[in-house]
Parts: structure tokens; C-alpha cells; sequence
């Protein structure tokens, strides 16, 4: 979770849908690192003193050649599973991928459930998030996406919860009120975090 704000989701292939009976789809999502704050941060790394510029370097070039993962969003009725695409694991090397959250979520919009299925702490149920329509605009794909900001509450690595905001896109056209992560309960499916 505390990975997100490194990374910028994008919807780029949506493969099944059957709204008739059952609402079920699968979509997968593009997890790429957000260029603008790793612009910022490399910036502040280079101008840090006591950082090795080998350690700058080595850094460096990891995010510059951090490789976009697959995230899959799998929904059935009033259920879905998120999850990283195990299969384009890179086999050779590092790869700091998106940055994102590898954590699955299972999400249950009937019995109002979210939980982090967390490889080290177990299941961690979370609370809903509250949004708020922004009243933008704008086009991914074939769709007419709307805005919805929140506020989340995150915990950090140094031991305190902050805050931080969250900006994704929806299309009113697509009636699946899913999104990657916990980022869910907006009339459309989220097409962009």
C-alpha cells in the first residue's frame, strides 16, 4: 500500500464482459512507474551528500528501467480478486516493476468487504473508501471517464500513519463499481489510478 503513490494505473485491455446475468469480467491493468515523482526523487537522491554516487547511479537506473506490470481484476456478481499477473515475472535481473502494491484483494461490495491478503501479516480488512466527484472529464479509450478523488490513510516503513490523496478515473459506461486495490465503489469500473 505503501507503494502506490509510485505508480500510475492505467485499464489497458478489458477482455471479457457479460453484463446480462452475471456481471463478470476480467481486466487487466498496466502498473508503470510515475514518471513525474521519480523526476522529483532522483533529483533529491543527486543532490543528497551522503549517498554514494555509485549507490545514485545503481538507483538510478533501476527506475529508469523498471519494466510496466500486469495487474489482473477478475469480477463475478458483487465479488472480484486483484492480483499481479504471476506469469510476466521477469526471470533475470531486478526489475522494480510498478512499484505498486503486490498484495491480491478480494472485495465483496454485497457484505461491504475489502481485504489485503498481506504475504507477511495475513488478511487485513479495510474500510471503504469515500469519494468525491470532481466534476473533470476526460476520454481513455472509447470511454467518457469521470474523476473521484479520496483521501487514504496509509502506514509508512518509519512507523506512522499519514495521509495521502488519491485521484482515479471511472467510466459511468461500464456498470461494474470495481477498481484495482481497494479502490472500489464508484458507479463504473476505474479505468485510471
Amino acid at each position: 500500500m505503501i507503494k502506490t503513490k509510485f505508480m500510475s494505473m492505467l485499464c489497458v485491455l478489458l477482455a471479457t464482459f457479460s453484463f446480462a446475468q452475471n456481471n463478470s469480467a476480467t481486466i487487466t491493468y498496466k502498473g508503470e512507474i510515475n514518471t513525474r515523482y521519480v523526476d522529483s526523487f532522483l533529483t533529491a537522491l543527486q543532490n543528497n551528500k551522503d549517498v554514494p554516487m555509485a549507490a545514485k547511479q545503481q538507483v538510478a537506473d533501476m527506475y529508469y528501467n523498471g519494466q510496466p506490470e500486469d495487474f489482473i481484476l477478475n469480477i463475478h456478481a458483487q465479488e472480484s480478486y486483484y492480483y499481479l499477473d504471476p506469469t510476466l515475472e521477469k526471470e533475470d535481473g531486478y526489475n522494480i516493476g510498478s512499484y505498486a502494491d503486490k498484495a491480491p484483494f478480494y472485495t465483496n461490495t454485497s457484505e461491504g468487504k475489502i481485504i489485503r491478503i498481506s504475504p507477511t501479516i495475513g488478511l487485513v480488512s479495510l474500510e471503504p473508501l469515500e469519494w468525491n466527484l470532481t466534476g473533470k472529464t476526460k476520454k481513455i479509450g472509447n470511454y467518457t471517464c469521470q474523476q473521484a478523488i479520496t483521501n487514504e490513510r496509509l502506514f509508512s516503513r518509519q512507523g506512522h500513519y499519514y495521509t495521502k490523496q488519491v485521484a482515479v478515473w471511472f467510466a459511468p459506461e461500464i456498470p461494474l463499481n470495481f477498481g484495482p486495490q481497494n479502490y472500489t465503489g464508484l458507479p463504473g469500473l476505474i479505468l485510471q489510478v
